[in-house]
């Protein structure tokens, strides 16, 4: 088939080679294959936080216990007393005082 170069776009005016032209490709839509449909498992985890408080509270408590200690203190002393006598013995154990035979001075031990 030769190239009519009124209708033909090509450059084969130049070269005398034959003219093809390409006609649109033809597309034919089938209808659809369906097939099973693939399962997917997602797993997505939320964490939720709760908070339980248990409050403590300490009062300590500090006793003071005043205790009062009665006493009575006793002192004690002792006295030291000194007679002096003057005795003069006249040797027969009679100091002659006239005191119904008592004797003064240390007669009494």
């Amino acid at each position: 088939m030769s190239c009519d170069h009124k209708k033909c776009s090509c450059d084969c005016k130049k070269t005398e080679r034959p003219c093809y032209e390409t006609l649109p490709t033809k597309v034919k839509r089938c209808d659809p294959i369906i097939h099973p449909t693939k399962h997917r498992v997602v797993e997505q985890t939320e964490v939720v936080i709760i908070p339980e408080v248990y409050p403590t509270h300490t009062t300590y408590v500090n006793n003071q216990v005043v205790r009062r200690e009665y006493s009575f203190p006793q002192t004690e002393s002792v006295e030291e007393r000194t007679e002096y006598e003057s005795v003069v013995e006249n040797g027969n154990g009679n100091n002659g005082g006239g005191y119904g035979g008592r004797r003064r001075g240390w007669s009494w031990i």
